[in-house]
């Protein structure tokens, strides 16, 4: 059953036949599988994430275990299967339960700053994932059939994620996700990096891929274009569009990270509301460091 699309192809929950390594493609509560358009697009995801692991992860304790797979349909043509291979154009996310927004909120959260807290070690060793948001945070209740204690989040789609050092040669030259605008990204790559130097002085619409931020009320559509057109207004941003190799990409997910938690509480308390304003702030100088960030959150959590 197909359950999203992006630009790298499609998500499907699919379905292990018993005692074989073939997947069908119905509905199953434990595995999430995604069908990329090429086989590049999967080697290179894969090699990126067993880089990751290496580096950062070794004990898969916030990249999900997977299963590679390629795509084939039977000669009836009825059924769609995938079988076991190295690469190939899809793989299956196994031992995941919940998706984000069905958890209970004190163990969301305690499990999202574990998260976070990891997401911070991506950025120590020098890279970005540039894509975190709920549809790419899985929750895993259970480990090989084993109930966890407690849920653990599991970060994927890892196409976004490079080196810091690239990000400025490659959204700025115009040579990478040209024009495009992503809801997870702050004003600094949406609106001034992303577009080649091209000055923007005001937004005065909200670009289609905002919306549901609207129709979910998580902004008001004069809120939202205030929150943009704060940075857009800044001398930050003239700066940037000068000198766009000195901008802070350490806190691209940041701002991500708390527009998760905005999206997902929508009556924070006091401390929460005051940890999102400063983790999405549209002026990056002004929004939290990784470190800020994470004290704050655990103090909100003791």
């Amino acid at each position: 059953m197909k359950i999203g699309s992006g630009s790298y192809g499609d998500v499907y929950r699919p379905y292990p036949i018993e005692n074989s390594n073939t997947f069908i493609l119905k509905p199953v509560e434990n595995y999430v599988g995604k069908i990329t358009h090429t086989d590049n697009i999967s080697k290179e995801e894969q090699e990126k994430i067993e880089t990751i692991r290496k580096i950062i992860d070794p004990k898969c304790e916030f990249t999900a275990p997977y299963v590679g797979c390629s795509f084939k349909t039977s000669k009836n043509k009825k059924k769609e299967v995938w079988e076991k291979s190295k690469y190939n154009i899809q793989y299956i996310f196994p031992y995941i339960g919940k998706s984000l927004f069905d958890m209970d909120l004190v163990p969301l959260l305690q499990s999202f700053l574990i998260l976070s807290a990891n997401i911070a070690k991506i950025y120590a060793n020098g890279y970005v994932h540039l894509d975190v948001k709920s549809e790419n945070i899985l929750v895993a209740e259970s480990m090989t059939g084993t109930p966890l204690a407690a849920p653990s989040l599991f970060l994927i789609d890892w196409d976004f994620i490079m080196p810091c050092s690239e990000i400025f040669d490659k959204f700025y030259t115009r040579r990478y996700y040209t024009n495009k605008i992503y809801y997870v990204w702050p004003p600094e790559i949406n609106f001034a990096l992303n577009q080649g130097g091209k000055r923007i002085l005001t937004l005065s619409k909200i670009p289609s891929e905002f919306k549901f931020l609207v129709e979910s009320q998580v902004f008001s559509e004069s809120g939202l274009l205030d929150h943009i057109n704060t940075f857009l207004h800044s001398e930050e941003y003239s700066e940037m569009l000068r000198n766009p190799q000195n901008v802070d990409v350490g806190k691209i997910d940041i701002y991500s990270c708390g527009m998760v938690l905005k999206i997902k509480l929508n009556n924070p308390s006091p401390g929460f509301q005051e940890l999102i304003e400063n983790a999405i702030h549209p002026i990056p100088s002004k929004r939290y460091t990784w470190s800020e960030f994470l004290v704050k959150f655990k103090s909100l959590r003791e």
